[in-house]
Parts: C-alpha cells; structure tokens; sequence
C-alpha cells in the first residue's frame, strides 16, 4: 500500500483513468456528496463530523473503468462507494471514514440492449426508469412498473436498495425479481457474471447457470458492500397502455389507456385485509395499494400548510385502497375483471368511491406510473423504518399499532400518526408497509428522538417472535441491514462471514451493510 499523504498522486492516477475532468476534489463538489435528510446524516452534520466528506469524487463510464479505480483505490487504502441517482433519505451513500471515494454512474447511462424475443433489456446503472420506459414502450414492452421514487431515479440502485417495490407489483411482483442476470466488479478486483451470461456464449437469457449461482446472493440489498453492480438485464412485459398520454392540467394526468382505477374506502381493518386477498386470489388487477391519508393529503394539496389542514381535519379516508385493472389482451377482459371486482368490493363491505374525492385523487393516476413528470410529494422527513418491512397482509394493523405505541406521548413534529402506506406484491403474499418520520432538521434534539423511536421500534419487533413474521430494513449505522423474528439480530454475524469473503479489506462501503 502507498504511504497516505498521497492525494496529488491519487487523483492524478483516477485521472488517468476517466479524464481529468470527470474527477473532482473541489470543496463544493465534495459537500453535495456529503448531504441527505436521513437522520444519522442530519445528526452527523449537526456534530460537524468531517468524514462525512468524500476525498474525491469520480465519474466513470465502463465496467473496465470501475475496475481500475477499485484496484487504485485498494493499491491507496481509500475507501470506494458506489452511488446510483445519488437522490438519498438513508444515508447509505455517505462515507463513514475518511479517504473515501464517492463513484458516481450518472455517466454509466447506456441502454445496452433491447432484446425483443426473449423481452429483456440490458442496462447501465445510470439508465432511469423514465428512459427505459420510453425505449421499450416503443416496442410494445415496459419493464412492469415505476418505483417508489421519482421516475428519474436510476434502476439498478433503487431496486437493490430497497427491493424495487413499486405500484404494480400487484401483478409484475417487485423489481428485485423482474432481474435475469447481473454484471459488476468485486472488491478483489474481479468482474464477475450471473446466470446464463456466467457462461461462455451461451447468452444472456436466463438467470440460473448450472452449478452455484451467486445472484441471490448479489441481488438482495447489499447497499454497494459486497460489489460495484455494472450492468443488469431485466424482464420486459408487454406493455397495454399505448402511447404516454399527454397531462394538459397539472398533477391531473389521465391513466394510460387500456387501464381503469378505482378507488375503494373500508371502516374495518379486517374487511380491508379480506379484499386484498379476494382481489389478490382472484387474479384480477395490476395494481392494489392502500393509499393512506397522509401520502393523499401530500399528493393533492400545493403546500405542506395545505397538506397538514387536510389531514388534521380527516378530509381524506383513513382506509382508503385503490385498483388499477390493466386490459393487457382486451376490452373484453377488462370489463370481465371489473364485474369481479365489483361483487368483492359487496363482499368486503367496500364502499366504491365516485365523488369528488375520486377527481381530487387523480394524482394517483401519475404516481401509479410515475412518468418523467409526473408529480412527486414533498418529504419532510425521513423513512420510519420500523414499518419498512415485509409482512403478511393481516399484520399492517398491528404494525400501526407497534408504531402508535411509540409516537404517543412523544414529542415529534408532524404527521407520524399516519395509516401505513401498503403495497400489495406477488398476489397478497407480501406487503410493504412504509411511512416517513418527520423531524425538524434544524433541532438535533428532535433528530435523536426521531432516531431512539426507530431503533427502539426496530428491536422490539424484532425481539418479539408473537405472530411477526417477514423482515425489518434498518438504516441507522451501524444497524444498516436487515433484520427478521426468525433471523434474529445476530443476522449480522452471517452478514459478517460474506463480506469479509467478498470484501477481507473492507473496502466497499465500509458500514453500511455490516461493521467489520
């Protein structure tokens, strides 16, 4: 390894490698890449903590290049993380020690393949959803859905960070599973492939090769801390909707054609939970989603003062779901679907709503697709992560409960008594049920608090193996990673087992998925 004092040699031996212009040690560069509203972050800069800082920023542009930074970075005992759309809540993207690297992919944007007979598409990490989207539906394909997130985030970084849920997940499952194969660096150096592409031209088409395959492993939500991902080939769908309509009012956008919504409001729990399943079961559906009052009084209303109004004075339903049905072969199919939706909305005590909350509503019709355009809500906060968690559709009250259990009685600053957002995937097997925590980002005090009710939160649910079942994701170093009832909070000793595999010098992302 060079000796430390080395910053001159380094960043001339990275511009060697992209050009002098896509490396950065400029001071303002460096504090756009030190920054995000997650809690930790907050807290940190309240503290004035200077690791929070990169030592330099890089743009590369090729798998070739990301792996001769990897073997500087080690060759100078830097520190190398990996940064998709960069648009973070949660802090895993900013370092957590000095002489760090920050690589960026916005340059890693190249739409690498559409291959129309077997529906795939091979991509860059800087592709986003907006630009694969516009490329297949010319095709007649899309890639199943929108993510949590404005469409111009980049898809590989949001599906590993957080699963790649998305609104239509309902009938094209989550993002995590739309994957065929993966192509990245690993820390040692080495470019390793997935699937059939691990095989010498056999193609990329299928994600088992025959022996060990390591993509299960890779894929799921290892934050940039077992390898640098490169290139990712996902399924493609067919797509029913046509061309993107056009939104002649704004944050009024039509539906795509082909596709119907609903809006369906329920007084019990327990006749919610019976629809989802009905819907689920049945088929029927692209989307189903539990539109909660806080995300609708966001998505509808100018200002945050006219969002807060609308909520305090219970304007929209606390229990409020829509569906989306998507006639991917007919009209005929459609009109078949809504009949059966119609008699379980009867059976479920639904109650169909056609007023005018369902024009106030419309905003949904753009986040249920999230074009390029289509309007996001204004966070405030931070994800909740206690609710940020897989689990069977019968336990999202108990987890409201859990949460409720936690804000009582303690100071916070906004709308933390919110219904759980949930997401209904893979036909009613799963739900994700997330909210935000909104703190005031000039108190430190309020910062902590927020802080103590996650991990407070987060091991109580954890702990307690009574009817709690799925997973729990933690984003407050050094708990960021994931957590179960049945894992149990030693999880992270396995985790520890693969990352010193992977990783012996701790070099990716040092923190964010274990501390070793």
């Amino acid at each position: 390894m060079k000796m430390e004092d080395n910053h001159d040699s380094l960043l001339k031996e990275l511009q060697a490698i992209v050009g002098e212009e896509w490396v950065s040690d400029d001071q303002a560069i460096l504090e756009s890449y030190g920054k995000d509203p997650g809690f930790n972050t907050v807290l940190r800069k309240h503290q004035k903590d200077p690791n929070m800082l990169p030592e330099l920023v890089i743009l590369p542009e090729t798998t070739e290049e990301i792996r001769a930074i990897i073997l500087k970075a080690k060759e100078y005992g830097r520190c190398v993380i990996p940064i998709g759309t960069g648009n973070n809540q949660t802090g895993f993207c900013i370092p957590t020690r000095p002489k760090t690297i920050s690589v960026d992919t916005k340059r890693m944007d190249k739409l690498l393949d559409i291959d129309e007979a077997n529906m795939t598409a091979t991509i860059q990490p800087g592709v986003s959803y907006a630009r694969l989207q516009q490329e297949t539906m010319k095709r007649g394909f899309w890639n199943g859905g929108t993510p949590l997130a404005p469409s111009n985030h980049h898809i590989i970084s949001q599906i590993h960070a957080f699963y790649g849920l998305w609104q239509s997940a309902l009938k094209y499952s989550a993002g995590i599973r739309s994957i065929v194969n993966l192509k990245g660096v690993t820390p040692e150096g080495d470019i390793l492939e997935t699937g059939s592409a691990s095989i010498p031209k056999s193609g990329n088409f299928w994600w088992y090769g025959p022996g060990p395959d390591l993509k299960g492993l890779l894929e799921s939500a290892t934050i940039g801390s077992l390898w640098f991902i490169t290139e990712a080939t996902l399924k493609l769908y067919p797509w029913a909707g046509g061309d993107w309509p056009n939104e002649e009012i704004i944050d009024r956008p039509p539906l795509p054609a082909n596709h119907r919504i609903y809006f369906v409001e329920f007084k019990e729990w327990e006749d919610m939970y019976q629809f989802f399943y009905e819907v689920s079961h049945n088929g029927i559906g692209s989307h189903m989603n539990l539109c909660n009052d806080t995300f609708n009084s966001f998505n509808t209303q100018p200002t945050f003062e006219e969002s807060e109004k609308k909520f305090r004075e219970g304007y929209f339903p606390k229990l409020l779901v829509y569906v989306i049905l998507a006639g991917i072969s007919s009209n005929k199919q459609l009109d078949f679907e809504e009949r059966v939706l119609m008699d379980i909305i009867k059976d479920t005590n639904g109650i169909l709503r056609t007023d005018e909350l369902k024009e106030i509503l419309s905003t949904w019709h753009g986040d249920a697709f999230r074009s390029a355009t289509s309007m996001r809500m204004g966070r405030r906060g931070s994800y909740h992560l206690v609710k940020m968690s897989e689990l069977p559709l019968n336990c999202v009250e108990m987890v409201y409960k859990d949460h409720m259990s936690l804000v009582e009685g303690t100071e916070h600053y906004m709308m933390d008594d919110e219904i759980p957002w949930v997401y209904i995937h893979d036909r009613g097997y799963w739900s994700l049920n997330e909210t935000d925590s909104y703190f005031d980002q000039n108190d430190p005090k309020e910062c902590e608090r927020s802080m103590k009710r996650v991990t407070t939160g987060l091991f109580r649910m954890v702990s307690d193996d009574n009817n709690r079942t799925g997973w729990y994701l933690c984003g407050l170093e050094p708990l960021t990673t994931l957590y179960g009832p049945k894992i149990g909070p030693d999880f992270h000793l396995m985790l520890k087992k693969i990352k010193k595999v992977f990783d012996p010098t701790d070099t990716m992302n040092p923190g964010k998925l274990v501390n070793i």
